[in-house]
């Protein structure tokens, strides 16, 4: 008897506890919206504001760091990273030639090709098992549409403005730490090791904090107001030595500006391009070569 009074009084004070913290279970994430209700309602895509983007007071042209998501199974999410001009109210992420984005993908090591996941196969969740797969980074100058994941993006939060050239530097800053991040050939896990990964990773090699809307865990996720399931969100792949100034150093590109780095962004902007280098012919800053952003001639 006396066991059982102590099972319900404990029982008790889980419950209350439980109660008392109701609201730090369903918290908020600390954003605004982004565009205006008409925007939104032309576009059906909610767009937020991360507490750490604040428009300067500048009169040069604004851009943005966002966060794209994108559905996959089961409410896991897909993250992407996109560099464009701030003010597109009336059409946001129209692919206009002056949109930059970063995806991690998963790429099939015999055939070079994407790997395009149907979860409705059993081959899908074979070679999960298999590590066939490797992790890649890509970076386009436009909307990536591959029918990689197979969804249109349902999110996007703007993280950091800044003027266009400080953006754009970001950007180069992002694929050359993707490309170190290539050449470790990395293995692909859907729930481990993933796109998401190479995302959260990015942020932290440009200096960008992760926005509280974004949840590794599906229960947590599914328990949190406005969170979205981002599996392996919570793992970072910064390739070790990683310096950000120094890659900036090492290219030459921190003293680009104007078109001139706009046209060397492009040029970074390989795809599926140079993902799969000779070992004895990478242009990483690991094995010592130097390569200058030249945005007429060969980089």
């Amino acid at each position: 008897m006396k066991l059982r009074r102590a099972g319900w009084v404990l029982a008790g004070i889980f419950a209350l506890a439980a109660w008392q913290n109701r609201d730090l279970l369903r918290r908020d994430p600390p954003l605004t919206t982004r565009f205006n209700e008409q925007a939104t309602a032309i576009n059906h895509v909610p767009s937020y504001t991360a507490a750490s983007a604040v428009m300067p007071q500048t009169s040069q042209e604004i851009w943005a760091v966002r966060i794209g998501s994108r559905p996959m199974a089961l409410g896991g999410h897909h993250l992407f990273l996109e560099f464009a001009p701030a003010d597109q109210k009336a059409h946001p992420h129209k692919s206009d030639g002056q949109i930059f984005q970063i995806h991690g993908v998963a790429m099939d090591r015999a055939t070079k090709n994407y790997v395009r996941f149907d979860f409705d196969k059993g081959k899908t969740y074979k070679d999960y098992f298999t590590h066939s797969e490797a992790l890649k980074v890509v970076g386009v100058n436009r909307n990536f549409d591959e029918g990689v994941v197979g969804h249109e993006p349902d999110s996007y939060t703007d993280i950091y403005y800044g003027p266009k050239d400080e953006v754009l530097k970001m950007y180069m800053d992002a694929m050359t730490m993707g490309d170190e991040i290539n050449a470790e050939d990395l293995d692909y896990s859907i729930l481990t090791q993933n796109s998401n990964s190479v995302v959260r990773s990015l942020l932290e090699g440009i200096g960008i904090p992760a926005p509280d809307i974004f949840e590794a865990s599906g229960i947590r996720a599914h328990l949190e107001k406005g969170h979205i399931w981002t599996p392996a969100f919570n793992l970072s792949i910064v390739p070790r030595n990683w310096s950000r100034q120094q890659a900036r150093d090492t290219y030459h590109y921190d003293g680009l500006s104007g078109d001139a780095l706009e046209k060397a962004a492009v040029k970074e902007s390989h795809g599926e391009r140079d993902i799969w280098p000779d070992p004895k012919l990478r242009h990483h800053r690991t094995h010592g070569e130097t390569r200058h952003f030249n945005p007429d001639g060969n980089s």
